[in-house]
């Protein structure tokens, strides 16, 4: 399930010019950052703390997933 957050106007106005500065849509835009951010969290801590253990062979902090199938 997608999450569905409406960004306020300072949310929106910050990732519209991320996006613009890059030249992506919005949507690729949030999806790049998140997964920079997500880079920067070690994979053993962040699946100890996981409460969804249901999607982990897809998960991007999956320990048995190679770097290049994490950032596709």
């Amino acid at each position: 399930m997608a999450y569905r957050h409406e960004l306020s106007q300072q949310e929106s106005a910050i990732l519209h010019r991320i996006a613009w500065n890059v030249n992506k849509p919005m949507t690729e835009t949030l999806g790049g950052i998140l997964r920079t951010i997500a880079e920067q969290f070690p994979p053993d801590e962040v699946c100890r703390t996981c409460r969804d253990r249901s999607g982990c062979s897809g998960c991007f902090f999956n320990h048995e997933q190679s770097d290049n199938e994490r950032r596709s």
